[in-house]
């Protein structure tokens, strides 16, 4: 599933911070939050996924939206194969709660 790999992807994001950086500098905080925050999107994207709520599925596609933009920002700044691994990875999971979303609001109509 999308969001075991997001959360996964968080993790391994949050233990690379320790490995590439010798002492806590911003630089190094910054990393660590975004880690922690995809991370979390994995979690809610595993959430919304399993509960089906229409509220928690908007709120998902809002957040896989806004992580898709920080991901298309940061390829600004780095341009790493891992921001575009990312990069596709917040694409698909973008596009799977927008699916996801549409398929269960039509569904609640019928």
């Amino acid at each position: 599933m999308l969001a075991i790999l997001l959360i996964i992807l968080g993790i391994v994001h949050c233990v690379m911070v320790f490995i590439y950086f010798n002492s806590l500098t911003g630089e190094a905080i910054f990393s660590l939050g975004t880690g922690i925050a995809v991370s979390f999107l994995g979690l809610l994207n595993f959430t919304a996924a399993k509960l089906l709520n229409p509220m928690l599925l908007t709120v998902a596609v809002i957040a896989n939206a806004i992580q898709t933009l920080y991901g298309l920002i940061s390829l600004t700044i780095m341009n790493d194969i891992q921001a575009f691994v990312g990069i596709l990875i917040f694409l698909i999971s973008l596009i799977i709660s927008w699916v996801v979303r549409n398929r269960t609001n039509s569904s609640l109509e019928k």
